[in-house]
Order: structure tokens, then C-alpha cells, then sequence
């Protein structure tokens, strides 16, 4: 049986908006000035306008609010209200307070969840429609590119879809590689072996800023800090010298090239590398044309629409505490890497006097994505 492929055939993007506004050109598709809902229901429904403004007043979407109910779905998820007599709404209360200091319960709690991979949605698709003159409004109509980013590749781990954006054709690439998170960008620099208790103040992503997409055979580099490199020079060099028969491979700036000029096909795996050796896949899963119920505010976009939920390794010596440090080649573990809450790190690694008690071991503080995932949007 002939398996249809779930790749589609390139598409301009410029070219999908315009063949859109074209065939859409006699529709009123919310492009034009909005229809007075008043005028509309005089009109249809006939009656009067004393019966209409009642109806305004007693059915309004307001009513069924009070000024002191929570606004955002994180908070009504989270915050139990003060003054409740519901024995259920106690017991939630206390539920997320140990989920708050026991990081361990947390973790257990979470894994017995249905859906165990994901964060839940309402952290981070939220949408603020309220008009606000110092909030930039974005121009439509216009395209939006859903783009999926999987974790780091490799051999030993199948592909897992790690985060999802949405993304406006007006955007710059660059905008979209400053939102997406990787735990590579926030390793330590430095061995902390000597002094762990030195503070972490330079991270990977403040001195190796370099990185790059490749879509339909070109490389969008991203080169907006002197200190960047152009990781493409070599692979264009290397293609060449051998020949290959692929057409030729190009390079532009990733600061310079906005979504809307992109030939993309969906389905089709592209890649995102960063960090010399970090490699991404990255998937153009939908596109489709704004409308009235999306966000206007540019500044929201690009939108994180999901987001899986980081498991972060235990101490392989307590199996309880999360891990805070890694180490490489220590004698004392089973494994290499291996990984340890600060108390067993310590109580293994160091005398009475904070003295390492093995050499050649170098060690390197393991990030927190709970503290680092949403800190740079």
C-alpha cells in the first residue's frame, strides 16, 4: 500500500498571504471597519432601542464575573481564595504548599498527571487583549508559522518535541532564537571543583551567542554580537570540496531575514544548532492567516504554545534530591557523568575542612530549567 508522505511540496509564504488577500479580496473577513452589533440586532431582531440596551445590561458577558475574581488561569489554578469554608479547597491549599517545598513530592505528584510530558498550556498561550497605547500592534493581516523545536539529538534517545511557538511573518528569525530555551545555554563556565561555592554569574549562552538555522538549504546565521561566528563558512567549504550534487548551499544573516520571506515545507525536519554542537530539529508544523481572535500585540509573539516538562536527574547516591551538581571523572562514582544533590556531593567529595579529597575531577553546577525556562522571554 502507497503511504502518502506527510511532507508537503515547498510553499512561498509571501505567496500564501497574497493568494489568500486575493481570493478573500470581495469577503469581509474583519480587514474592513468592524459591524456595529447594535445596529445589527435593531435591525434583525426588531425592537426597540430601550429593549436593547436591558438586554445589554442583563446579559452582558460581565455579569457573569465579580471584580474580585482572578483575571489569569495560572492564578485560579494556584491561588486558593482566602475565606472559603469548602473542606475540598483546604486540602488543595495544603497540597500545593508541600508541592512548594518538597521538590521530591512535586515530582511524584506530577507523574501520575495524565499528561505527565506537558506544561500546562495556560502558563504560557495567554493572549492580553486589552488595548494599550504603549503596546505595539502588529500589521494584518498576516501569517502565522507554528514551529516545533525538539530536545537535542541523539543516537541514544528517541526525538521529543520540547517546545512550540507560534510565530507572525513579520518577525524577524532572531526573535524566534531568542525565545527558544536549552538547557546547553545555561551551563557554568568554569571547574567549581575547588570552590562550589563560587556564584555562577557567566553562562555558556553569554560567550558563545553564535548559532543558526538551516531551512531549504541555507544557512540564517545568527551574527548580532561581534563575538559570533559564521558556523557555516566550514560546512559551505566542506560541500564543496566534495562535489556534492545537492544544489548550493547559501548563508544569510538571521537578523536581516524576516518568516514572511521564507520558502518552507510542513513536516519537513530543518535544523537549529547552537553552542558549537547543539542540534536541534526544527519542524514547520502549520501556517495559517490571523484573525480577529489573535492576539494584536506584537510584543506576545512569538507565542509559546507548549512547552514538556524537564525531568531533571536525581542524586544517584540519595535517589531523593534533585540533582544540583555533575561531575566527570570522579573515582568515587559508578558512572561518568554522575550526578548529586549538594549534601552527598559534598559528604563524598570533601573533607571536614572543604578540601577536595580526589584529584582530576572537574565539576560544574547542574542548571535549574525551573528557574531559567521563563526568566529571558
Amino acid at each position: 500500500m502507497e503511504v502518502e508522505s506527510a511532507v508537503t511540496g515547498p510553499i512561498v509564504l509571501k505567496e500564501f498571504l497574497g493568494q489568500w488577500m486575493e481570493a478573500t479580496e470581495e469577503y469581509d473577513l474583519g480587514r474592513g471597519p468592524a459591524l456595529d452589533f447594535h445596529e445589527f440586532a435593531l435591525s434583525e431582531m426588531q425592537i426597540s432601542s430601550e429593549t436593547m440596551v436591558e438586554l445589554d445590561s442583563e446579559c452582558s458577558p460581565s455579569t457573569l464575573s465579580s471584580e474580585t475574581d482572578p483575571t489569569n488561569a495560572e492564578v485560579l489554578l494556584k491561588e486558593i481564595p482566602d475565606g472559603t469554608e469548602l473542606g475540598t479547597l483546604e486540602i488543595q491549599r495544603q497540597d500545593l504548599e508541600h508541592r512548594k517545598t518538597d521538590s521530591a513530592y512535586r515530582n511524584k505528584v506530577l507523574d501520575k498527571m495524565k499528561y505527565r510530558g506537558r506544561d500546562g498550556p495556560w502558563k504560557h498561550h495567554v493572549y492580553n487583549r486589552d488595548e494599550s497605547p504603549d503596546q505595539a500592534l502588529a500589521h494584518f493581516p498576516d501569517v502565522i508559522i507554528t514551529v516545533q523545536i525538539y530536545r537535542p539529538y541523539s543516537r541514544k534517545k528517541m526525538l521529543t518535541l520540547d517546545q512550540e511557538f507560534e510565530v507572525l511573518g513579520q518577525q524577524l528569525l532572531t526573535d524566534l532564537r531568542g525565545k527558544i530555551y536549552c538547557i546547553s545555554d545555561y551551563a557554568a563556565i568554569g571547574d567549581f571543583s575547588q570552590n562550589p561555592d563560587n556564584p555562577c554569574n557567566v553562562l555558556a549562552k553569554d560567550i558563545y551567542k553564535s548559532g543558526f538555522f538551516f531551512i531549504e538549504g541555507t544557512f540564517y546565521n545568527d551574527l548580532h554580537a561581534e563575538s559570533c561566528r559564521d558556523y557555516s563558512k566550514t560546512i559551505i567549504k566542506w560541500s564543496k570540496d566534495r562535489n556534492t550534487k545537492s544544489s548550493p548551499l547559501q548563508s544569510q544573516r538571521m537578523e536581516t531575514v524576516r518568516f514572511i520571506d521564507l520558502t518552507v515545507r510542513l513536516g519537513q525536519p530543518y535544523l537549529y544548532m547552537h553552542q558549537g554542537d547543539c542540534e536541534h530539529l526544527l519542524i514547520f508544523s502549520d501556517i495559517r492567516v490571523t484573525h480577529n481572535d489573535d492576539c494584536h500585540f506584537i510584543d506576545k509573539y512569538p507565542v509559546l504554545t507548549y512547552k514538556s516538562r524537564e525531568r531533571k536527574p536525581k542524586c544517584r547516591v540519595c535517589q531523593q534530591h534533585l540533582a544540583k551538581w555533575v561531575t566527570y571523572g570522579s573515582p568515587l562514582t559508578p558512572e561518568d557523568p554522575c550526578f548529586f544533590c549538594d549534601t552527598c556531593f559534598r559528604a563524598l567529595h570533601y573533607d571536614a575542612d572543604d578540601k577536595m579529597i580526589v584529584s582530576n575531577v572537574q565539576v560544574y553546577p547542574y542548571p535549574d530549567s525551573r528557574k531559567t525556562v521563563f526568566t529571558d522571554s
